[in-house]
């Protein structure tokens, strides 16, 4: 392979939610741009962390040092990271000089990569499961808040509850049952009837 080449392939694994890039050649100040829009395109939401192999660089410029840099920063601000595979003597010795190695996440094996990517996968989604979870509750909480303050002819405060939930689920259909009784009990027919007339057109009996 001529040293003034960058080769690159890449794998998609949106259920798993990485990409494997594999990077050989030269990379120069041509090269860069190339790379780093490749970056930008794969790291998302939905792909926050990147397998980069790097065994065959035969050159890096500090411009494609600052793509790579960059693009750790793009994947962990969605929560993922860039781990680095077999980085040859010659780039350790310029991330030594440009004192990153504390920065980025290096090491020597796919499976090595492998296991910290499934790890960092495995707590987001347990993150994630744990956030709905907190929302389904906290939407429950109000709204038995709500009917306890309704209960208890508290309804201004009554309101304000089910007026969050309805905020967080609009669908919410015991909320918006409940709001209604407020609104008539509070004398605000009128709102009362139109939100009534909105429910049964979403098909809220």
């Amino acid at each position: 392979m001529s040293e003034e080449r960058c080769d690159y392939s890449l794998e998609r694994f949106p259920e798993e939610g990485y990409t494997v890039i594999e990077i050989a050649g030269h990379i120069g100040v041509e090269e860069t741009e190339g790379l780093r829009k490749c970056f930008s395109r794969e790291i998302s939401n939905e792909r926050p962390w990147m397998l980069l192999n790097l065994p065959e660089i035969s050159f890096i410029s500090s411009s494609g040092m600052s793509a790579l840099l960059m693009a750790v920063a793009d994947a962990r601000s969605y929560g993922g990271d860039v781990i680095f595979v077999a980085i040859p003597e010659k780039v350790r010795k310029v991330l030594e000089f440009l004192d990153v190695l504390d920065f980025i996440r290096v090491v020597d094996t796919s499976d090595e990569a492998m296991g910290i990517i499934s790890d960092g996968v495995a707590k987001a989604r347990a993150r994630a499961t744990a956030g709905a979870m907190i929302t389904v509750d906290r939407e429950k909480d109000l709204l038995y808040e709500g009917i306890n303050l309704c209960e208890n002819g508290e309804y201004e405060r009554a309101l304000k509850a089910f007026e969050t939930v309805l905020a967080e689920n609009p669908n919410n259909e015991q909320a918006l049952k409940w709001k209604i009784t407020v609104l008539e009990r509070l004398g605000r027919f009128t709102e009362a009837r139109k939100l009534e007339l909105e429910s049964k057109m979403k098909g809220v009996d």
